[in-house]
């Protein structure tokens, strides 16, 4: 706003300048060893300072810069409105008004471990998941049978942790692997809505132990967009910190689930444009 306000007024300065000196040329006397008046008709000089102030230009430049200005403002009005509805969701939530397992009850969800938190500590019900420890997208292969029966609105994917090798070759066949079984998924699924959960970090005490989790999530979200599934990135609210990690630095604590994941996906969920 500040930069939109500093440039139209130098926009302005730069006309009311141009104009000055239009007039001062104009009103000079004509002995004025600058200008030369021949027959009470203004000198081509004159004229020429006329024809600089391109009037049209200045006036298309103003309104690119008020366009500008009224995007930046719907901008910040949606994110103003993002926050709010957020906001009121935890409100919701932690009043009682609503629960997570109304909020996903037509949510099927399937995963490795850090997606069985969500059966172990009971926070949702544990018919609508396939989840199992250490399990990778050969656990995903191997139910997606399962998975297509229960048809559910929603379908929640988390995998990648225990597949983590940190080369090229690898991740590409990961992310090849995901994409076969997602494009089956969506075939076979057409009223679905399938989200790809990305591989949380770990906390950074173990961080060195599991490298590339970032180039898995950026290969991801590139796929996901590549085929109309819709990536969910949630490594913003994790604070990187142990506030919400298990003493082994990888697993999530039931209040990160409950208080911190579940509100955050429900709200991604909902803002989706794809599928």
């Amino acid at each position: 706003m500040k930069n939109f306000i500093l440039q139209l007024v130098v926009i302005c300065i730069i006309i009311l300048g141009v104009l000055f000196n239009c007039f001062v040329s104009v009103s000079r006397e004509p002995y004025d060893t600058a200008l030369v008046y021949k027959d009470n008709e203004i000198d081509s000089n004159v004229l020429s300072e006329f024809e600089d102030c391109d009037i049209r230009a200045i006036e298309k430049e103003i309104n690119e810069l008020t366009k500008i200005k009224r995007a930046e403002e719907a901008a910040l009005k949606k994110e103003e409105e993002r926050v709010e509805s957020y906001e009121s969701l935890q409100k919701h939530l932690q009043s009682g008004k609503i629960t997570l397992r109304q909020l996903f009850s037509d949510t099927y969800f399937a995963g490795d471990s850090l997606m069985h938190g969500l059966n172990s500590y009971g926070v949702l019900d544990s018919a609508n998941m396939s989840t199992m420890v250490n399990a990778s997208l050969y656990h995903l292969q191997d139910n997606i049978s399962k998975i297509i029966s229960n048809n559910p609105g929603n379908l929640v994917l988390h995998y990648g942790i225990n597949m983590l090798v940190n080369t090229d070759s690898a991740r590409q066949s990961f992310i090849d692997l995901y994409e076969s079984l997602l494009v089956h998924l969506k075939k076979e699924l057409p009223d679905t809505k399938i989200f790809v959960s990305s591989i949380f970090n770990v906390s950074s005490k173990v961080q060195r132990q599991y490298p590339g989790i970032e180039d898995y999530n950026f290969a991801l979200s590139k796929m996901c967009k590549s085929i109309g599934v819709t990536f969910i990135d949630n490594n913003p609210i994790l604070p990187g910190d142990e506030t919400y990690y298990g003493g082994d630095g990888i697993h999530l604590s039931k209040e990160f689930y409950s208080a911190v994941w579940l509100p955050h996906l429900y709200f991604e969920m909902n803002l989706s444009d794809n599928n």
